[in-house]
């Protein structure tokens, strides 16, 4: 049925406003459908930076695999060279922010840099633990108005973030 089909593709944004999605193959199409596995693929694609704006509900694991595909991505990076990218989530209705969501964790001085600035949808609650961790380029977060739960090290190491208040 259409709503099944609704829940199994991912529709993404891009800065210039206009619509495309990944397909079957990872590569991003504007027209073409994706699943949401599939969506971290459009990482690779914001090489010069950019808004990756999801306008369908992530699950955990797909937030987790688009965070593995930015860290994976951009690992190699100078910081002359980093990207500034946009994580949009605001159009979403998640309630959490997983367990570390956006630090890779992969070894103990890995970092999320490309990470510029995350918009939340208002329906946010809980942000978990590590949650933007080592996200050092990260300047600005917003739309978290209803959090009440903000797990240990959820900001640690953010040193361009100025604020965050509760």
């Amino acid at each position: 049925s259409a709503n099944n089909i609704k829940s199994h593709y991912m529709k993404i944004k891009l800065t210039n406003n206009s619509t495309r999605f990944v397909d079957s193959d990872g590569t991003l199409r504007q027209g073409a459908a994706a699943t949401p596995a599939n969506a971290a693929a459009a990482v690779a694609n914001l090489t010069s930076g950019g808004t990756l704006k999801l306008t369908d509900n992530p699950t955990a694991q797909q937030i987790l695999d688009i965070r593995d595909a930015l860290y994976n991505t951009y690992k190699n990076y100078s910081d002359a060279n980093m990207p500034s990218i946009v994580i949009d989530l605001s159009d979403t209705t998640i309630t959490s922010i997983p367990e570390n969501a956006f630090w890779p964790a992969i070894d103990s001085g890995s970092q999320c840099e490309a990470i510029s600035s995350v918009k939340l949808p208002t329906t946010v609650t809980s942000i978990g633990k590590n949650a933007f961790a080592y996200c050092s380029n990260m300047t600005s977060i917003t739309g978290y108005t209803q959090v009440t739960s903000l797990g240990d090290g959820a900001f640690e190491f953010c040193s361009s973030l100025t604020s965050f208040t509760i």
